[in-house]
């Protein structure tokens, strides 16, 4: 019986691993989404590609990780981020994205994340911020 009972926690512990790590998706968006709201541009660099496609008001550049963390910082530096929360979340394994919205230094932005899958592993190509339009 105690065998039984050791072989049933280590196969709930072997798949419990397994289903963390089949959803990084929801992974990488909660953090990114906690990195803007705290304005936290090392955390949200993390996830960036080496190459990375990234426009701020209209000023689009396709950079490096490092060139692209200066860029954001400037950014926050202007425009202090009180509040960012994600309003839509779609794609599919290879190609996903997130649009949320940002409400930093008095004003509102639109937020649209990509995200990509190669392999296992999960990164942020391309990040486009624009005031947000009223309606």
């Amino acid at each position: 019986m105690k065998r039984l009972t050791y072989i049933a926690s280590s196969l709930l512990i072997f798949l419990g691993g397994n289903v963390a790590t089949a959803q990084p998706a929801t992974v990488i968006f909660d953090e990114v989404e906690k990195s803007l709201k705290e304005g936290n541009v090392d955390s949200f660099s993390n996830w960036f590609s080496d190459n990375i496609d990234i426009d701020i008001l209209d000023d689009s550049n396709i950079c490096s990780k490092n060139q692209a963390k200066i860029i954001l910082k400037k950014f926050f530096v202007k425009y202090s981020p009180r509040n960012f929360t994600f309003i839509h979340r779609s794609g599919n394994g290879a190609m996903e994205y997130g649009i949320g919205s940002l409400i930093a230094g008095g004003e509102s932005f639109r937020v649209t994340i990509f995200v990509q899958t190669k392999g296992n592993q999960k990164s942020i190509p391309q990040i486009r911020i624009e005031k947000a339009t009223r309606k």
